[in-house]
């Protein structure tokens, strides 16, 4: 090999050594981040990929969401919060997705999607990041609502960059508004009816945020309507939203405006007409049901229902059932607005009772007690396993099978009568004898 051949090889050497070097350090004009394990906690902002465990369901369940949900998420740490990136591979399936932590709904966007892809980002504190978040969505296939728990496993998470994503213009509240509405997803009715707009109510936490309503028509394009008294006419054929827009300044975006929550209700019109829906207030638990058939109903209602089982109430209540029955059921039944306090009724409710499988339905009544104590039994009509009443009242209504025969009213006259008529011939023995005694004392001193 020449000098000059030796010179080339040794310059071609260094020319490709200091490429790897300009690869491998400067990546172009851009640092090379080495990924090590990291907690988001203490590893200063930057982004993070991070495992976590599923609960709250059973063993099928978890299985289910896992093949449902990317098995790792993505957190983004900056200004002191944490910003979760979930992601669904089978998005197609699943609406009305959520994360709620200690009864506080978390702010949310979608963030990308793709396909069946869909990835969300949701806002979290320094708090609420170390905890567990309770999810649920509705699985579309199965057509009902599923939920779990999610738990990040942080002390195993990886830090990928100290950089995040800079195209997110405003980033979500770490909480916002739970609206509460009293409706179905979608009515039906005639064009040209009048539609009452169901009452909402919104609160984060315990404080309630303030809610707007409004309406419009969609025929390709929206078209605003007026909304008076709390209500609209049907004027056109076809579909009406009724929109709930939630606001609150308790949590702010990243861009420092108020944390919103916005629900959206299909109203249909149609000339050949349909029925609207009375509102429904059900208690699985307790076998009750109530159906405002009247809009006695106003504003935010939950229904409250008891089964007592024991205490002075129930006690008393077998006093007063005790010459007809000694197999009964009490259920205590309210509607309470969104603070606990009892709503009064201002028309006529239904009310649908489950009858106890051990009682005999052809034997059954249901009895109201009232407010002075006294039990009053009420008109109602039993299909199935279901009894139905109608009533303008809620409070304690009992269950009770007839199954003691009282002591019948001939009887009892039957008893004071006989009783009356021994005593006057008690009476009457007694007086006779006197005399015959006073006749006979007399015949002896004759």
């Amino acid at each position: 090999m020449t000098n000059k051949t030796l010179k080339t090889f040794c310059a071609a050497l260094l020319a490709l050594y200091a490429f790897v070097l300009t690869t491998a350090f400067l990546g172009g004009g851009k640092s090379v981040f080495a990924a090590e394990v990291s907690n988001p906690l203490t590893g200063g902002d930057g982004t993070y990929s991070c495992g976590y465990t599923i609960g709250g369901t059973t063993e099928s369940g978890k299985g289910m969401i896992a093949s449902s949900c990317e098995s790792t998420v993505k957190i983004e740490r900056t200004g002191g919060l944490f910003y979760l990136y979930f992601a669904l591979t089978s998005a197609q399936f699943m609406q009305d997705f959520k994360m709620t932590l200690e009864g506080k709904q978390i702010g949310q966007l979608v963030a990308s999607e793709s396909g069946n892809r869909r990835e969300y980002m949701l806002t979290l504190g320094a708090a609420s990041v170390q905890k567990t978040f309770a999810v649920s969505m509705f699985v579309t296939a199965m057509n009902s609502g599923v939920g779990f728990t999610i738990s990040l496993n942080l002390s195993g998470a990886i830090k990928n960059s100290d950089g995040i994503e800079t195209s997110v213009v405003d980033r979500p509240a770490e909480f916002v508004p739970v609206l509460r509405v009293n409706a179905d997803p979608s009515y039906s009715l005639l064009q040209g009816s009048r539609f009452t707009i169901p009452f909402a109510a919104a609160a984060i936490g315990g404080t309630t945020c303030e809610t707007v309503v409004s309406a419009y028509f969609y025929n390709g394009a929206k078209e605003p309507v007026t909304v008076t008294n709390n209500g609209f006419t049907l004027a056109k054929s076809g579909a009406y939203y009724i929109v709930y827009t939630a606001t609150s300044t308790a949590y702010l975006t990243s861009s420092g405006n108020p944390s919103v929550t916005v629900l959206e209700i299909l109203v249909n019109s149609s000339p050949s007409g349909g029925v609207q829906v009375n509102p429904i207030y059900a208690d699985d638990s307790a076998g009750v049901s109530i159906e405002d058939i009247e809009g006695a109903v106003n504003g935010y209602a939950e229904i409250s229902a008891t089964i007592i089982t024991s205490g002075m109430v129930y006690e008393n209540i077998g006093k007063k059932l005790k010459k007809i029955s000694d197999k009964y059921r009490i259920t205590e039944v309210a509607l309470t607005d969104g603070s606990g306090a009892k709503i009064a009724l201002s028309g006529t409710v239904k009310i649908s009772l489950t009858v106890p499988t051990t009682f005999d339905k052809s034997k059954t009544a249901v009895y109201f007690l009232s407010a002075n104590g006294e039990l009053t039994e009420l008109n109602g009509s039993i299909s199935g396993n279901k009894l139905t009443i109608e009533t303008t009242v809620l409070g304690t209504f009992i269950f009770a099978e007839k199954n003691l025969t009282p002591f019948p009213k001939w009887a009892t006259a039957l008893i004071v009568t006989a009783s009356v008529l021994a005593f006057f011939a008690a009476a009457m023995f007694l007086c006779l004898k006197k005399q015959l005694l006073f006749f006979k004392k007399r015949g002896v001193e004759n």
